[in-house]
């Protein structure tokens, strides 16, 4: 049987009007450790949370040591931790993340999603966080990257190999 626990974020800072980063009060952060305890006798597969400041703060108490691979929900067959890439800000910000996955059999490695924040495009952070799966996924054996499409993945070195084009016809 799966058991689903839905927890609310705890309280917030209302006086910061930016929803995305309005962080929790004292109070808030006094009841995390409600949500940890709560939680602490419990078997939990994943955590899956909204990126808002609040939210990622109210179950950071639980594991901070594995919550960025709870957080973005990749506790899926074949995800490895080690191939999890994040820059995050000085503070706390999730900027930018990509995730790679390994084929064993043909020696190459894929890369999806990749993911920037707006207000930290143009920075060279997605290009960071590549070029360090390129070197990563190297070490293990892969030949070869693929993944992405425009004009982004040409400026940084990637060439296009194929294209595919989807057709659709809607049944009346």
């Amino acid at each position: 049987m799966t058991t689903l626990y839905f927890i609310r974020h705890a309280e917030s800072d209302t006086s910061v009007t930016d929803d995305r980063t309005r962080p929790l009060t004292v109070k808030g952060h006094t009841d995390c450790a409600l949500v940890a305890d709560y939680l602490s006798d419990k078997i939990i597969d994943a955590i899956y949370s909204s990126p808002y400041k609040r939210a990622v703060d109210t179950i950071s108490v639980y594991d901070d040591n594995d919550l960025d691979g709870y957080m973005l929900g990749h506790h899926v067959p074949h995800f490895r931790k080690d191939l999890l890439f994040i820059a995050k800000a000085d503070n706390g910000d999730y900027c930018a993340y990509g995730l790679i996955w390994i084929d064993e059999v043909n020696k190459y490695a894929y890369l999806e999603p990749l993911s920037t924040v707006p207000q930290y495009r143009r920075k060279g952070l997605a290009k960071a966080l590549i070029y360090e799966a390129i070197n990563r996924t190297s070490e293990l054996g892969t030949t070869y990257m693929v993944g992405g499409s425009g004009e982004f993945y040409k400026g940084i070195g990637f060439e296009t190999q194929y294209a595919i084009q989807y057709y659709k016809k809607v049944w009346s």
